[in-house]
């Protein structure tokens, strides 16, 4: 699993940094601050559910990390969306794509790896 975890973030590394040089991307500290008000809320209130969601699957099952994952990559993707229409011109929200898609195959792998020697 550590081995997985490792190559998923060498990758994520280097196509983060061919994508910043394909598409002009310069690297942004306040990339990752919101957009306006809404996208503040929305925000908080994301990961409100998502603190709910692994306090219960501390609780009362493992089910409610699913829960969790959905709150990120719904996050996520108003984040993606949000800077799309407020901030198309920076382009960091193709640097956030990048983010979102090496969560998932990280996520799916150690799920695979999980089950795979749990059952």
């Amino acid at each position: 699993m550590l081995l997985l975890f490792i190559v998923v973030l060498t990758l994520k590394f280097f196509v983060t940094n061919i994508v910043k040089e394909k598409f002009n991307i310069q690297a942004d500290p306040l990339a990752d601050l919101p957009v306006n008000q809404t996208h503040k809320w929305v925000n908080k209130l994301v990961f409100a559910s998502m603190i709910l969601f692994i306090l219960l699957a501390i609780v009362v099952n493992e089910l409610f990390i699913l829960g969790s994952v959905l709150a990120i990559m719904i996050s996520n993707g108003i984040d993606i969306a949000v800077r799309y229409k407020f901030e198309k011109e920076e382009k960091q929200y193709i640097l956030t794509i990048v983010d979102t898609i090496f969560f998932i195959i990280l996520l799916v792998g150690i799920t695979v790896l999980y089950f795979n020697n749990y059952y």
